[in-house]
């Protein structure tokens, strides 16, 4: 089930590698206004970064987090462009369309951005 790394890259906005970086230990649920607290040593501008996670994004993360689950463990797998379009091909959705835009990887990091605009962000 990769519906976590999808829903974590829209309501994120992290880059591929920025997800497949996270370990549990950056996963902050127990506090009033759960958290990634994303680490400088895995962004792309060196910057430490705390991210407020959607009600979304955090029940599918209390979903997929294994019990036995220790700090510096992985939470995602981020799927191969293999794995990613066959992913799309089964919900249906086209990899490039008529205009040629594309539904890569990218394009979730920019569903975020549209998501905080039409939020007022």
């Amino acid at each position: 089930m990769r519906s976590a790394v999808y829903l974590a890259a829209i309501y994120t906005g992290l880059r591929r590698a920025e997800l497949a970086a996270l370990e549990w230990g950056d996963v902050r649920m127990e506090t009033e206004t759960p958290f990634l607290a994303v680490r400088a040593s895995t962004t792309k501008n060196g910057k430490d970064a705390i991210i407020a996670l959607h009600p979304i994004l955090q029940d599918a993360l209390t979903r997929i987090k294994p019990a036995n689950a220790k700090p510096i463990d992985r939470v995602l797998t981020v799927p191969t462009i293999y794995e990613y379009r066959a992913d799309l091909e089964r919900a249906g959705i086209a990899y490039e369309d008529a205009r040629r835009g594309r539904a890569d990887f990218h394009a979730l990091r920019k569903t975020f951005g549209t998501l905080m605009r039409l939020s007022g962000v």
